[in-house]
């Protein structure tokens, strides 16, 4: 058992050290007994799948039907209970339907329901699965299963009893398990039990929860009515409804942060390589709420009016965007998505750059105030990656990547992986990493924007170079306030100018400045708008004791930079 002291909660697992010794020593076992806490500690809380994902797998693959009986937190009275109906639009997927449930989209239907014995109501009278946290339900004239998590009447209502791994086991297998009084079978005629793919994902089932592992409590009601069969049922002849009880473990209101942000922008684009000069080709956006539902999305391909750059890597040819619109046609309907929303996207910096030069091209302004990079947040978070790329995120969070460096992919993966990093957040009471966003007024492309002449990209071509000739004048020291800058002297940028970065870099190479990536002791000055951000330059400034001043106060002191002293 692991105890957490800050939430007020214990965490059970089954430990065994070899019984030869006896009595056994806390001090002795410290670190093996340091690392379970640690490894219980990860695992439930990040990205494990969960019982509440079981009953979404199933009730998806099971029913064109789902009832869930939603519990929302209400500081009035605890619990609301509401009755939410989901039906299976046509066409959709059993993959689609249970990410939309899953999500608590807004459903088709939904009434109050402060009976708690609703599953039961629902089941009486028909062929069901039942699985319930509490086994208080107990539905009269009911054939089938039941799974629950504490005991109750139903365990005597003579429904065959189920149990975790049951429900676990039926996913792989192309039939029934061999228990015959624990056998899942489908309820939606014509739907297999499982269809087991390669690495053992369960194609019918765990295929369509690969979208979902996020912790609840739950419970979940398979039913089925009798008399309107089809060929190929498995049981008897059935259609389906499946009810599903779900109670959000988030943070209530009254613990919820008051700080964070009521909305996101998930944002990924693609573009025709890194330099200021190029172009968006692709931009999806995931609107989520304030704890990080899924609102809506939206994708769209872009005309680059160019070369499309690295096609080996986004995989959009020229003949694929020869009929998309143009950035400036779309910049109005991309403003709606991302407008009083903070922008979140892996490595945020590149993805806010590409879309202010693209608003600054078009003479708009993007409606972006703040970004908040998920990079930053999982080093916020601790979390244990081995790397810092998109892939490696989703896998801690069991998410599937199924197009990597496609727009709207990339973008579902890190809605779906920044969800729990912000539970996280909120839960550990941490800081979200937000900087500030500051539209472009000045900005430069470089003289090569109409290059398609140049034969298009080749690969380990198309990351352009910034190296800069060696600063020819020594360096005199740090800047002092209320005093001409000098030639010679190291200056670092910070965050978000609005004049393009390149551009206010080039200005202060010409003006005989010496521009530094990083931040050092010799370090004459830094030049930031969010002094308070928390970026390792401005972390080390301080630490330093290095000159800090903003873009405006840098621009007026290039326009009168002290030569250098002569030999």
């Amino acid at each position: 058992m692991l105890v957490d002291l800050e939430r007020h909660t214990f965490l059970w697992t089954d430990l065994h050290l070899s019984p030869s010794e006896g009595y056994h020593s806390v001090h002795r076992h410290s670190a093996d007994l340091g690392r379970v806490g640690r490894d219980l500690a990860q695992y439930f809380t990040t990205g494990r799948t969960t019982l509440w994902d079981l009953a979404v797998w199933h009730a998806s693959a099971r029913a064109d039907e789902i009832a869930v009986i939603h519990h929302t937190p209400s500081r009035a009275t605890g619990l609301a209970n509401e009755l939410w109906h989901y039906h299976r639009m046509e066409g959709e997927t059993d993959r689609a339907f249970a990410a939309r449930v899953h999500a608590l989209e807004p459903p088709q239907g939904r009434r109050l329901s402060e009976d708690v014995d609703a599953p039961a109501e629902v089941a009486a009278e028909r062929h069901a699965l039942l699985a319930l946290v509490e086994g208080r339900a107990v539905p009269e004239g009911t054939t089938g299963a039941v799974y629950r998590l504490l005991p109750g009447p139903v365990d005597g209502c003579g429904l065959d009893p189920l149990t975790a791994g049951d429900l676990v086991a039926a996913l792989g297998r192309a039939g029934p398990p061999h228990r015959s009084r624990s056998a899942v079978r489908p309820l939606r005629p014509g739907v297999p039990s499982t269809v087991v793919r390669s690495g053992g994902l369960p194609d019918g089932l765990a295929r369509a929860g690969a979208t979902v592992a996020r912790t609840r409590a739950w419970a979940l009601c398979a039913v089925a009515r009798s008399g309107r069969g089809r060929p190929g049922c498995q049981s008897r002849p059935v259609s389906s409804v499946t009810m599903l009880e779900d109670r959000t473990t988030a943070a209530p209101d009254a613990l919820w942060p008051a700080a964070y942000p009521q909305g996101y922008a998930v944002v990924d684009v693609e573009t025709t390589g890194l330099a200021r000069d190029d172009r968006i080709i692709s931009a999806a956006v995931y609107r989520l709420d304030a704890r990080g539902e899924v609102e809506d999305h939206w994708y769209t391909t872009v005309n680059p009016e160019r070369d499309p750059g690295p096609v080996w890597i986004h995989g959009l040819t020229s003949e694929a965007l020869e009929g998309a619109p143009l950035f400036q046609d779309i910049a109005e309907e991309f403003a709606t998505r991302l407008a009083d929303r903070v922008l979140v996207a892996h490595n945020a910096v590149f993805d806010w750059s590409m879309i202010a030069r693209e608003y600054a091209r078009a003479e708009r302004e993007a409606p972006v105030r703040q970004r908040l990079c998920t990079i930053q947040l999982s080093k916020e978070l601790g979390l244990p990656l081995p790397n810092h790329k998109l892939e490696s995120l989703a896998a801690h969070f069991g998410v599937v990547q199924q197009r990597a460096h496609h727009a709207l992919d990339d973008a579902r993966v890190l809605a779906e992986a920044f969800r729990p990093s912000l539970h996280a957040a909120a839960s550990k009471g941490v800081r979200l990493p937000l900087l500030e966003c500051r539209p472009l007024t000045e900005w430069s492309g470089s003289p090569h924007i109409g290059r398609q002449s140049s034969g298009g990209y080749q690969p380990g071509s198309w990351r352009p170079s910034r190296k800069r000739p060696s600063c020819p004048y020594p360096n005199p020291g740090r800047y002092e306030e209320g005093k001409r800058l000098k030639q010679g002297m190291r200056v670092a940028f910070s965050g978000d100018t609005s004049i393009d970065r390149e551009l206010l870099e080039d200005r202060a190479v010409e003006a005989g400045l010496h521009v530094a990536t990083s931040l050092s002791r010799l370090t004459s000055l830094l030049v930031t708008n969010d002094a308070d951000s928390g970026t390792s330059k401005t972390v080390k400034a301080r630490q330093y004791g290095t000159p800090v001043i903003d873009e405006a106060a840098f621009g007026q002191l290039l326009r009168d930079v002290e030569p250098a002293a002569e030999d």
